[in-house]
């Protein structure tokens, strides 16, 4: 069997921090310039001059100057749905590849230098094509970590059947985690505010052998509030009814009730404890 002619062909060293957004990086190939003067290998540069002569035997002079590093494109290996290139850093370690004889240079990370990674955007995609195409953000799910922007975002396409969307996110740069469907459903936890939202279309159903409802102030807002239970015992300090309350079980409340519609005890017993 015939050997590729994509080859590894030396290990390099990044000469500057990864531009946000771009897959080239600048590199130093260290196995094919083995010999370096000290200092940032960026600052590093030669030049060549001589007197040739052209075939018609006319004299004339010539001028070139050469770097210590090469430009290189990002190549996965062994990672497809990685689709962001890692953000190394200065100084670290990568692998360089090329095809052939073409005078282009690939390149990938070869290990974990964590005293030189900074910060990171990291984006993995998943196809949700059926058949052939080339996926994007709405035919595929993804997950996007970025440290440098702070957030965590995983989201997922409908466009292969699927009800709706879902996106996730953790935005540890406000402090506020959300779940949104594309049906305009949503749940957010704002924890600096301190304050947990929950948006339905339809309803909302909490189900447990006890639920506790300790807060200092109760607002309930509502055309109809229906309460199905053997027994409700209220801690809340104050409970402000905007709506018609129907119970079907014993109360006990042990608060003052500011009402704007109309108390039901439906079988059971309402006793109010001042």
């Amino acid at each position: 069997m015939s050997t590729s002619n994509y080859r590894a062909v030396s290990l390099g060293i990044v000469v500057e921090d990864k531009p946000k957004g771009t897959d080239i990086i600048l590199v130093s190939p260290i196995e094919e310039l083995t010999q370096q003067d000290s200092g940032p290998i960026k600052d590093q540069s030669g030049s060549f001059k001589g007197d040739k002569k052209s075939t018609g035997s006319v004299n004339f002079k010539s001028e070139h100057s050469s770097k210590n590093y090469v430009k290189a494109t990002w190549r996965s290996v062994g990672n497809g749905n990685r689709t962001s290139a890692p953000d190394v850093g200065a100084s670290e370690t990568v692998l360089l590849y090329k095809y052939g004889d073409v005078d282009e240079y690939y390149w990938d990370d070869v290990g974990r230098e964590p005293s030189l990674r900074k910060l990171e955007d990291v984006l993995y995609s998943y196809s949700n094509l059926p058949g052939q195409g080339s996926y994007d953000k709405s035919t595929s799910y993804s997950v996007h970590v970025s440290t440098r922007e702070k957030f965590i975002h995983i989201h997922t396409a409908n466009n292969d059947g699927e009800p709706c969307t879902y996106d996730l996110k953790i935005d540890t740069a406000k402090g506020i985690f959300t779940v949104v469907d594309g049906l305009g459903n949503s749940m957010t936890l704002n924890s600096v505010a301190g304050v947990h939202e929950t948006i339905m279309n339809t309803e909302i159903i909490r189900k447990a052998p006890k639920i506790t409802d300790i807060a200092e102030q109760h607002i309930v807002q509502a055309s109809v509030s229906v309460t199905q239970a053997s027994t409700i015992t209220n801690d809340t300090p104050n409970l402000v009814n905007t709506g018609n309350m129907v119970t079907e079980g014993n109360v006990t409340n042990k608060a003052n009730v500011t009402t704007a519609g109309k108390d039901i005890a439906a079988g059971g017993n309402f006793n109010a404890v001042h």
